[in-house]
């Protein structure tokens, strides 16, 4: 009988240090169990959940610009999407102004291509280029442009003066502007005056090109211009109304219906295009040449003086031909938004384990020993049970180039 109660003393406490063992082993080693059995869970939830906070994506499109022309020229063309969140990665400076892109190129006899990226939240700031301009008056390089009331007044092109007066009526009554108002856009200045039409006319920093527009909503108007012009010896649209101007003692009139002419004196030229066929009154008489333009308008109406040289038979509308390219959306890590502090992220994401993540640029694999170029989390203890897996991915910066990141998660 002592030999039984004896063995039976042994099974109950060998019985209660094996319950105690298997008690302590659930203290100490369950959590640890708990990341093994989840970390993969786990790890692919901190992933996400750092790709969706931080990624973003732009569109990236290509504008092609074809000429024949070579040297800086404004560029002006319909943007039907209207956005203007984008920007030229080569920082060309533009502006969205009626359903219109506007820039300058520089053109080359060839294609010339822009590349454009749109949706990164862009601000834009407009620098001075080198040109004066008040709501009086601009000077461009070899040409100064003068306004009343918002209104193209006078033009001196190459220190002579080629244009002396402008009036302008509409529906044979004087033009009274209501409002006017001068925007400054650094590369170009825009004058607007508004009464019963809309008149802007836009001076660009590389001269040579005035563009005027006419919006008049969806009523009917006629705009005639009386120009007081240069003593030019010649006139030219086509083979048909060609000629010369005798400056006679009585006047003389030619008049002819044309969507542009050129006035010329040897290589200097100046032509001006219209959107339609307008009525071209000339008078010239003693040293006087006076120029009258009836214009049935539309909305959205332009008109154009060029100043330049060269072959009055060789001129052009346009400079250049335009078409778009197909659009790609890039997506990337958006570093400049990782300032979220860890607290924030880890309520939000609703993560149930610590972390920390770093982001290493231009690494194909990060460094320990480096300092990381951004970090969100907290430091884990030397003796934490620490799990963790580095990914390569890519960042996106504003300007649309993608740069090699190494991203480092730690769950403990």
């Amino acid at each position: 009988m002592q030999k039984r109660g004896t063995s039976q003393i042994d099974w109950i406490m060998s019985l209660a240090l094996f319950l105690l063992y298997i008690g302590w082993f659930f203290v100490f080693i369950s959590p640890q169990i708990s990341l093994g059995a989840n970390k993969d869970s786990l790890m692919i939830v901190l992933k996400d959940n750092f790709h969706d906070q931080f990624s973003w994506e732009l569109d990236k499109f290509p504008v092609f610009i074809e000429s024949e022309k070579s040297g800086l020229y404004p560029i002006v063309f319909d943007y039907n999407p209207n956005n203007s969140d984008i920007r030229f990665l080569d920082g060309t400076e533009f502006v969205i102004w009626d359903s219109k892109l506007i820039f300058q190129a520089n053109l080359t006899p060839n294609m010339t291509t822009y590349w454009v990226t749109k949706g990164g939240g862009y601000s834009h700031n407009y620098e001075s280029t080198g040109f004066d301009r008040d709501e009086d008056q601009a000077t461009v390089e070899n040409m100064t442009v003068r306004f009343e009331n918002m209104l193209l007044d006078y033009v001196n092109y190459r220190n002579q003066e080629k244009i002396t007066d402008v009036q302008y009526r509409v529906n044979n009554e004087a033009l009274f502007a209501d409002n006017t108002s001068f925007e400054d856009y650094g590369f170009a200045a825009f004058y607007r005056s508004n009464s019963e039409i809309n008149h802007t006319t836009i001076v660009f920093s590389g001269g040579k090109e005035i563009y005027n527009f006419v919006n008049t909503g969806d009523a009917e108007y006629t705009l005639a211009l009386d120009i007081v012009l240069d003593d030019y010896q010649s006139y030219y649209t086509d083979n048909t109304y060609f000629g010369n101007f005798t400056y006679a003692e009585g006047s003389e009139i030619i008049n002819y219906t044309a969507d542009h002419v050129t006035v010329y004196d040897g290589h200097d030229l100046l032509s001006i295009f219209f959107d339609n066929n307008v009525s071209l009154n000339f008078s010239a008489y003693n040293t006087t040449l006076d120029l009258e333009v009836r214009m049935p308008l539309t909305n959205g109406y332009e008109y154009k003086y060029v100043f330049h040289e060269g072959d009055y038979e060789n001129v052009s509308r346009r400079e250049f031909d335009y078409r778009y390219g197909v659009s790609e959306v890039i997506t990337g890590i958006n570093l400049d938004n990782i300032t979220t502090g860890y607290a924030s992220l880890k309520a939000e994401w609703q993560f149930p384990k610590d972390f920390n993540i770093r982001v290493y640029e231009n690494s194909s694999a990060f460094i320990y020993a480096a300092e990381p170029t951004y970090e969100i989390g907290i430091e884990s203890s030397s003796i934490t049970n620490v799990y963790a897996e580095t990914e390569d991915s890519f960042a996106l910066t504003a300007n649309g180039s993608l740069i090699p990141i190494s991203v480092n998660y730690r769950i403990w």
